[in-house]
């Protein structure tokens, strides 16, 4: 076998040092021989071990615990035997609020994030006159 030299740089950060597409264009070709390259295996796990991985592994997180306030609030604490209990009923009050403050806040510091960067950007459009970001229009 021989020795090659595989310059990886390009594939992970673009010229401006921001994160390249080259996964994105390299998937959107649909060739399985050009995926299964030692490189482009190198740069996915690469990738997926150092960033990709904890993000996911964070909303996951988010989800889990969503779903089981959600759960507790909406179906277990309602069903108890003593559900007429003044502590019962907090507790589920006490759900319900988290439930609905944290997944409001989420939905809400992302939209703002995505909104601010828009106008940043100007990636607005005008509809009825007034300035709309454009990823609220697909």
């Amino acid at each position: 076998v021989r020795r090659a030299n595989y310059y990886v740089k390009y594939l992970i950060v673009d010229a401006d040092g921001d994160f390249s597409n080259a996964l994105e264009h390299l998937t959107g070709t649909g060739n399985p021989e050009v995926m299964s390259h030692p490189v482009v295996n190198l740069v996915s796990d690469k990738l997926w071990d150092s960033t990709v991985c904890w993000s996911f592994v964070y909303s996951r997180i988010w989800f889990v615990a969503s779903l089981v306030l959600f759960m507790l609030g909406q179906a277990i604490l309602p069903k108890v035997e003593k559900s007429g209990h003044v502590a019962v009923r907090w507790s589920i009050l006490a759900c319900r609020l988290l439930n609905y403050v944290f997944t409001m806040f989420r939905l809400l510091y992302v939209h703002a994030r995505d909104i601010f960067s828009a106008f940043r950007h100007k990636e607005v459009k005008k509809k009825l006159g007034i300035p709309v970001p454009e990823y609220l229009l697909d």
